[in-house]
Parts: structure tokens; sequence; C-alpha cells
């Protein structure tokens, strides 16, 4: 009976911080809803719109965390903390690419996008602003949800539960700030990114100073930049 007690709890300990942080990555689109709404209906459109499509990212982002992040607990259970690293490092990796891919999708069809959404042509570019500043640097998003997932794969939910919750604090008071600024959808939507791409620090922050056996270093990224740039070299000569 004392073992089924300690296991629930183990459970509760690291299942309700994943909870919470899930609810507070859509919280981040409900607070832009918001303050939307202190200026007009098309406005609470656009965004209405750009949240539909960072789901959508957020979904696909997501799966693609799972995978990643189930080679870093293999590792991880085998106390492999070498190919652990390696591991969160290639998950990085992966969030690197598909964010700056995404962004550039958003960035060429986003008008495309809109109007297939449902935003009339006569209003497209009041909401274009705030989509793009949004969407455009989906790299945060997904970097922040691998990252979290990475921290989950070691044990530890309550980091990417705090760094959600930060991102939650400063977004709401940036859009507060650049809506008395009279920055309208735009400043709702910098908010946002801003708020994403701190909480992508707190992570990356976190990922360095954590235990000594799996402290995230640059020295991976060097490594393979300059494996790339000598290939370069050698193509182009």
């Amino acid at each position: 009976m004392k073992s089924l007690k300690r296991d629930i709890l183990c459970v509760l300990t690291l299942s309700l911080p994943i909870i919470v942080e899930n609810i507070l990555q859509t919280l981040l689109g409900t607070a832009d809803t918001y303050f939307a709404g202190q200026l007009n209906d098309i406005a609470i459109a656009g965004v209405s719109v750009t949240n539909l499509m960072m789901n959508i990212f957020i979904a696909f982002f997501t799966a693609i965390s799972v995978g990643t992040s189930t080679i870093v607990s293999r590792y991880f259970g085998r106390k492999d903390y070498k190919n652990t690293n390696k591991a969160i490092t290639q998950s990085i990796d992966i969030g690197l690419v598909l964010g700056v891919v995404v962004g550039v999708i958003c960035f060429v069809f986003a008008r495309p996008i809109l109007r297939i959404s449902g935003i009339e042509a006569s209003v497209v570019d009041y909401v274009l602003p705030y989509f793009l500043i949004v969407t455009v640097p989906a790299i945060f998003l997904c970097l922040q949800l691998i990252l979290s997932s990475c921290f989950r794969s070691i044990k530890d939910t309550r980091t990417p539960m705090f760094a959600t919750g930060v991102s939650n604090v400063i977004n709401i008071g940036l859009n507060a700030l650049f809506i008395k600024m009279g920055m309208g959808v735009f400043g709702l939507g910098l908010a946002t990114t801003i708020a994403r791409a701190i909480g992508v620090g707190l992570l990356f922050f976190k990922l360095k100073r954590h235990d000594a056996d799996i402290a995230f270093t640059f020295k991976e990224f060097k490594v393979r930049l300059n494996s790339t740039s000598a290939y370069q070299v050698s193509i182009n000569h």
C-alpha cells in the first residue's frame, strides 16, 4: 500500500507541472485575445486566426519533441550522459531547422493563409503585422517545446513550467504597456514573441547550469559550424 501511494505521489509530482505548463502555453494567445478586445473586432479576428495557426504549430512541434525526448530519456535512463548531451544537442538542431522552415513558410504565404482563414482582403493589411511578428519567429515556440520536452526526459518538469509562467507574466505586462503606447496589434504580437524568446533563454540558461553530468554547452554547435564552413569552402574550391 505504501509503495502504491509512493508511486501515485511520484506520478502526480511529475505530471502536475506538465499540466500547468500546457495550460500556461495556451494562455499566451488567450492574453493577446483579451487585449485585442480593447482595440477592435478586426484585431480580435486577426489574433484568433494567428492563435489557430500557433495551436497547429504547437501540435506539430509537440509531436516532434516526443520523438526527440524518447531518445534523450533512453540515454538518461542508462546514465549515458555523454550521449544524453548529444541527443539534447541534436534535438535543438532539429528545433532550429523546423523553426526556420515554418517561419519562412509563414512569411512567404502570410497573405494567402490569412485569406484562406477567412480574413477579408480589406483588413488583411491591418492584421498582417501581428501574424508576421508571431508566426515568423516560430523558432522560439519550437525550441521552447523541444527544450521543455528534453527537461521532462531528465525528470525535471518544474523548469519548463517556471519558464512558461515567466513568459506569461512578461507577455501580459508588455501587452498592457504596448497597448498604452498605441502600438496596436503589432505591439501584441511583439509582446508574445519577446515573452517566448525570454522563456527559451531561461531554458537554455537552466540547461547550461544543470547537473554537471548533463550540463549543456555550445561546444557541439561550434564543432558543427566549423565542419559546415570547412565543407562549404572545399566545395567552392
